[in-house]
């Protein structure tokens, strides 16, 4: 592979936010509609069984991809090393999916509860194969966001096309799921037909699997502890509870997580650079770039997070509809982990990889899925998808927590500790709109669109006057680029 300049952060940093920003659109169009004809019951379903594949997918996927993220950047312009890489990851890949599979189709034959909905686990298995050997991790490792971002989106018109035309009553909670896996299928679909492009399947190499395994399950470790407390609360509420309060519960942490996904996003380009930063003895430009992305999440998150909190009825409503009415409590409890999750996941997920801190990352993510399941099995009997949701704020504090203990020169900064202030006095000031807007005016519609366009201007004008360091960069640079 020949040498090439190297892409921008902030491009990559654009298309990914893109890719993003669409995977949070189309929920806010497809969810509404789907709730509305399935009701809590059957998202209930669907989202259970979801949450059961999960566990089958982080399984079968081990922690391959964390770990060729990290990899690929310092082999990608030598084709022959980065095809040799590939083809080994892919045969642990062929293993780990069988031990997966054969283990689903056991936990199907023997596991009463799964078998009341074992042709939607069935289907919704699917994904185990897909998620597996699509590989998107090599195409997120050679940092080719513009093509994931285009994809995405086309094949996610292709989804919502199939959503509209086969989902029309509250018996159509299978064609929900296959809804749901189309994306993903189709994406991992085009990234195999594409791989020959990158790398030769025939290189003349050596295959070594050893060497690779000690960096995959520390990895696979820390996807095991995330995925535990990601996806434990949904899971655990279907075996505690109802499935009615799995419905509820999925509409009130959705759009927090769907918010925490877009963040996230932006972000997500920092591991192959940090990478390579660390590699390069780059220390300046490594602390640099984790300086810029705390103040990101906290520019950014601190006003979402408000903004959910304070309109959680009118969005419950719109969004979901009455029956999802009591959604709201869930989404108001979770509101917080818009910060937490961000920031956490950038450095418990980008930097510790980066410099070879796996250890720290698991630690972290071990810590705060066993406090996650302790808190469960104590509120979510109680209190069900309220429960759920406290359980899950309290485990994302203690993931974000810890990261910032160990990296808190990072946050003890005169620039971070600026920006902090200024965040929070300009947050608070945009609460005054929100609620002058919800006592004075009665339609839910208008309530988030005025709500939501005046805080922008207001929180912009605030960080004008207070002379964001941030804002005035990015400002900077979108003049500049006219």
């Amino acid at each position: 592979m020949s040498e090439k300049k190297e892409s921008s952060v902030l491009l990559n940093a654009v298309f990914n936010f893109i890719k993003a920003f669409m995977t949070l659109l189309f929920p806010l169009i497809t969810f509404p509609y789907a709730s509305r004809i399935l009701h809590p019951e059957g998202i209930g379903k669907v989202n259970f069984a979801s949450s059961i594949i999960s566990y089958f997918i982080v399984l079968s996927e081990l922690g391959i991809a964390k770990y060729a993220i990290r990899e690929i950047p310092k082999i990608k312009s030598d084709r022959q090393l980065l095809s040799k890489f590939t083809r080994e990851l892919y045969i642990i890949s062929s293993i780990s999916f069988l031990i997966s599979y054969i283990l689903f189709v056991l936990a199907l034959i023997f596991i009463p509860r799964l078998r009341n909905d074992k042709l939607l686990l069935l289907i919704c298995s699917t994904k185990i194969f897909f998620d597996t050997f699509g590989i998107e991790w090599f195409y997120n490792g050679l940092e080719k966001f513009k093509y994931i971002s285009i994809r995405s989106v086309i094949f996610q018109f292709a989804s919502l096309f199939y959503l509209f035309i086969f989902v029309h009553s509250e018996n159509d909670y299978i064609h929900y799921a296959i809804f749901g896996l189309i994306l993903g299928t189709l994406s991992n679909v085009s990234n195999i037909i594409l791989l020959p492009k990158y790398i030769d399947f025939n290189v003349d190499a050596k295959i070594e699997l050893r060497k690779h395994f000690k960096f995959i399950f520390f990895f696979f470790g820390m996807t095991i502890a995330t995925s535990l407390y990601e996806i434990l609360d949904t899971s655990m509420l279907g075996f505690l509870s109802t499935e009615r309060e799995v419905g509820l519960y999925s509409a009130g942490i959705k759009l927090n997580r769907m918010s925490v996904e877009v963040l996230t996003a932006i972000c997500a380009v920092f591991l192959p650079r940090l990478s390579k930063y660390f590699s390069d003895n780059s220390e300046d430009k490594f602390y640099g770039l984790i300086d810029k992305g705390i103040k990101i999440f906290i520019i950014l998150g601190f006003p979402i997070m408000t903004g959910i909190f304070l309109l959680s009825k009118p969005l419950v409503l719109l969004f979901f509809g009455d029956s999802f009415i009591n959604a709201i409590y869930p989404m108001r409890i979770v509101s917080p982990i818009i910060i937490f999750i961000s920031i956490s996941n950038l450095l418990s997920a980008q930097v510790f990889p980066a410099i070879n801190k796996e250890k720290i990352s698991l630690f972290t993510y071990i810590t705060a899925a066993c406090f996650n399941i302790i808190m469960n099995f104590l509120l979510i009997p109680k209190y069900g998808a309220s429960g759920a949701a406290i359980s899950t704020l309290l485990a994302e504090f203690v993931a974000f927590i810890i990261p910032c203990f160990i990296l808190r020169r990072c946050f003890f900064t005169k620039g971070q500790l600026v920006n902090l202030v200024q965040t929070v006095v300009s947050t608070g000031i945009i609460c005054i709109p929100i609620l002058v807007v919800l006592k004075y005016i009665n339609n839910g519609i208008l309530q988030i669109i005025i709500s939501i366009i005046s805080s922008i201007f207001i929180y912009g004008f605030c960080l004008f006057m207070f002379k964001n360091s941030l804002f005035y960069e990015f400002v900077g640079k979108l003049f500049r680029r006219k």
